[in-house]
């Protein structure tokens, strides 16, 4: 920033340095959330100042974030040694609709990957229309992904709920939503999609190595929990009274033959056949 007061006339720059004073007075950082004391305080630019075209948009606060100079620097190091393994965006439109994502990046320039979101309200919105009026900005930088999510947790906060401009349906992060938040909520494929997919299945069958499952041995969600007697009970009267039915019973014996059977080929030990003449012998012997 020292070049660019520079090329600025005294009077413009004492202007200048006035308000970024006032705009970051009381505020806390933007990526941390820590209120620190004034000097080590500061207003960085989103949209960096050798890419702004409008002389007027300098004093645009939009573009402006106020941050701790530890996390600034933070994000000047990421930036300048292309370390991040991903960045925390926000994309506007020329009517105030706004969204905020989050992005995996291998150091190529944000402002130039021409990555505008998924979200689904975000993706209706844009359709159609020409990318050159979104606005990108980036908010932060970040070297983990759990650093990226927490990032984008911050800078969404309440704002899906709270602003009716913000386009975003959840909080952030990469855990799945539920109910009538999740991104596919009452919609149902349909037969022809269906149907495509048990093709695609048929044809490109995953097993073994192939399968992403492979290898991998998840704890059941239960174990070492104990069910309440209060459950105990339930399912013993929720199943009081119930009979299987011929063609069930048939059905599951079948299905339990041979070496389906999980007793099929195990031997618990030799059996001895009883001779009650040879057990009185040898206690006879033995006595």
């Amino acid at each position: 920033m020292s070049i660019f007061y520079q090329t600025l006339d005294y009077r413009t720059n004492m202007e200048f340095k006035a308000r970024k004073k006032a705009f970051k007075k009381g505020k806390p950082c933007a990526i941390c959330g820590k209120t620190l004391k004034p000097a080590e305080m500061m207003v960085a630019h989103l949209v960096p100042v050798d890419k702004l075209t409008d002389e007027q948009a300098l004093y645009d606060t939009n573009n402006w974030s106020c941050r701790c100079i530890y996390c600034e620097r933070k994000q000047n190091t990421l930036k300048d040694r292309k370390s991040f393994c991903g960045y925390v965006y926000k994309c506007s439109l020329p009517d105030g609709r706004y969204y905020i994502g989050q992005h995996h990046s291998n150091g190529e320039d944000p402002l130039e990957d021409g990555y505008y979101g998924l979200g689904k309200e975000w993706t209706s919105a844009i359709q159609g229309i020409n990318k050159e009026k979104i606005t990108k900005i980036v908010l932060a930088y970040a070297q983990t992904d759990k650093e990226l999510d927490e990032l984008e947790k911050h800078f969404i906060g309440d704002l899906n709920e709270a602003d009716d401009l913000c386009l975003n349906v959840r909080r952030g992060g990469r855990g799945m939503a539920s109910g009538e938040k999740h991104w596919a909520y009452g919609t149902h494929p349909s037969g022809e999609t269906i149907e495509k997919l048990k093709q695609y299945h048929k044809e490109n069958p995953k097993t073994g190595k192939d399968n992403p499952m492979f290898g991998k041995h998840p704890e059941p969600w239960n174990k070492g929990k104990a069910m309440s007697e209060e459950q105990k009970k339930k399912i013993s009267l929720a199943n009081k009274g119930k009979k299987l039915s011929e063609e069930q019973r048939r059905a599951i014996s079948e299905r339990m033959k041979g070496k389906n059977n999980p007793m099929y080929g195990k031997i618990f030990g030799v059996q001895k056949k009883y001779h009650p003449e040879e057990d009185l012998l040898n206690n006879i012997k033995g006595k």
